[in-house]
């Protein structure tokens, strides 16, 4: 890379990518715009759940019938056992949509490697040794990252998936096995094989979710732990919450302050007779919190629709499949020839998938 560039070019190249001075790290002017539409979109993301806000009125609803000045339920006990037991089950299942998410990539950045290494042999092989091979593996493999796509989506077959590798594998067959050294064709069937368990790598995927019985645990907690928590709410600024937040005195005939016994401060009227604000506040807190992880297991669980931002990004995906006779020796003169052959863009942007996928 660096030896076909101009010694200023690198120069500016290298400037690009130095390390920021003390004032752009201490005054982001750039960076706070972002920073802000990452929080909106933070809180969008965490509150706007039909789900989320179903689970808040049942808790203030439960929190406030619990209350001294209605059922006067409560007890004091650890939130922390119950918290504990709700939140670990959430992460272990992010934990394990998160690493399935890793694998389906891994087999397909695999995949896409594979078949644009074997565009690549292929157009090396045509001018070594007279085959006509490049331009239809290069075909095959733009269809084929669109039945990928396709194949990933559920109630989806991968039948044309197969059927483009049995054609693929045909065709190399017909066309190199006479021109191509033995020792330099098991080459490229190995490669063929790659690209098949990878396929299957990345369906198991799919096909396979994290353990359900797991996520029915964690869905049944989260719904259920916001009511049973409603007593400990209603009276956290009592001795719910650990300690008396207020104490109660009693005024004697000469004007002397007295603190209440316990018996006396049972039959007082309670400081809070509809819970204090911070037992509302620490319940929908929690209810936020829970919802927000399930809705992030969620969106990790099926990377394959294109819906979520964590999702793959199926655009690159086919495109560098769809442009791999872009890339050569002579790629830069094809990417120029192609910009100026489509004045719509001024950079080369790749046919895309675009119009191809459902």
């Amino acid at each position: 890379l660096f030896g076909s560039m101009a010694p200023s070019n690198l120069k500016r190249y290298m400037n690009a990518r130095r390390d920021p001075t003390w004032a752009e790290q201490h005054f982001p002017t750039v960076e706070l715009p972002k920073f802000g539409m990452k929080f909106v979109d933070g809180l969008v993301f965490s509150l706007f759940s039909v789900r989320c806000w179903m689970m808040v009125f049942l808790t203030v609803l439960s929190t406030l019938l619990c209350s001294p000045a209605l059922f006067n339920l409560s007890w004091n006990s650890s939130m922390s056992i119950v918290a504990v037991g709700t939140v670990f089950p959430l992460v272990f299942a992010i934990q394990a949509a998160y690493a399935s998410r890793n694998q389906a990539l891994k087999c397909l950045g695999q995949m896409k490697g594979r078949l644009i290494f074997l565009h690549f042999q292929m157009r090396a092989y045509d001018i070594k040794y007279g085959t006509v091979l490049a331009d239809r593996i290069c075909e095959l493999s733009s269809d084929f990252g669109v039945a990928v796509i396709k194949s990933l989506h559920r109630n989806e077959t991968a039948h044309e998936c197969y059927d483009l590798i049995a054609v693929m594998i045909a065709d190399v067959t017909a066309g190199g096995i006479d021109k191509i050294p033995v020792s330099l064709f098991s080459g490229i069937t190995t490669v063929l094989q790659s690209i098949i368990l990878d396929l299957e790598g990345v369906r198991e995927v799919r096909d396979n979710e994290t353990p359900k019985g797991l996520r029915k645990f964690a869905i049944f907690l989260i719904c259920v732990t916001p009511v049973f928590l409603a007593p400990f709410w209603a009276n956290f600024c009592g001795g719910a919450s650990g300690g008396q937040v207020q104490t109660l005195y009693v005024v004697g005939n000469d004007g002397t302050l007295t603190p209440m016994t316990q018996d006396q401060s049972e039959e007082a009227p309670s400081p809070f007779p509809f819970g204090c604000v911070a037992g509302y506040f620490i319940g929908l807190l929690y209810v936020v919190i829970t919802f927000s992880l399930l809705r992030v297991q969620e969106a990790l669980e099926d990377p394959f629709d294109g819906m979520g931002e964590d999702d793959i990004q199926w655009q690159n995906f086919s495109r560098h499949l769809e442009d791999v006779d872009m890339y050569g020796a002579d790629g830069e003169e094809r990417r120029k020839k192609a910009n100026s052959s489509d004045s719509t863009t001024e950079n080369y942007q790749g046919s895309g998938v675009i119009g191809k996928v459902d």
